[in-house]
């Protein structure tokens, strides 16, 4: 049953999302690209710091923050690139994911490595973002992929490092937390990276 403060959460989430969309949205495509190309270079910084196994990136959909040079960053510390692959309405999986692979269509616009590609346990986690607050807190699409995914790996004995990256248009004043929504570790912008990992709350430049 859906309590009254849940569902008012939840208006509050979707106005928040819809703000946080169409400011995304104007952004030209050039400015994407420019801002994009900030946000890979502070996410290879932590790529680096990191030195992970696997990294979980995702190809963008719709105004979504570029990834292809934070695979580049990611592939030179030596670490395996996965994408994401929607299974059915509530599942993600991560398939390893090669320069070359094909790539097959998925619903909502998404591509993903085939069902021959193996299946693989990410150590980080870079994850598309809608909106995001300062807390820590992440806004999706509200499908609850993402959320489902990292549950499931902690459930597994795994703890992934998530990395939200999103443009600073994108941000939001405090997102009602629910239960089942994942704190990041990092959330990088064209602006700064903002730590939770217990370091300093914010790096600019």
């Amino acid at each position: 049953m859906t309590t009254p403060h849940a569902a008012v959460d939840a208006m509050n989430k979707a106005t928040q999302r819809g703000q946080a969309l169409k400011r995304r949205n104007a952004l030209s495509e050039a400015e994407r690209a420019r801002l994009s190309e900030a946000i890979a270079e502070r996410a290879g910084d932590i790529m680096v710091s990191l030195l992970p196994d696997c990294v979980a990136l995702y190809r963008p959909i719709g105004s979504e923050c570029e990834t292809r040079a934070i695979m580049v960053k990611a592939t030179s510390t030596g670490a395996e690139v996965a994408l994401p692959a929607i299974i059915d309405k509530t599942t993600i999986l991560f398939r390893r994911f090669m320069p070359g692979d094909t790539l097959v269509a998925g619903g909502f616009g998404t591509t993903f490595p085939s069902a021959r590609a193996p299946t693989v346990e990410p150590d980080v986690i870079v994850l598309p973002v809608v909106a995001f607050d300062r807390n820590g807190t992440r806004l999706g699409y509200g499908r609850g992929f993402y959320d489902r995914a990292i549950a499931r790996q902690r459930a597994a004995g795994r703890s992934p490092k998530l990395i939200g990256i999103a443009f600073s248009v994108q941000e939001v004043e405090g997102i009602p937390q629910e239960p089942h929504d994942v704190r990041l570790d990092w959330i990088v912008t064209d602006k700064e990276v903002l730590d939770f990992t217990g370091g300093p709350a914010a790096r600019g430049g």
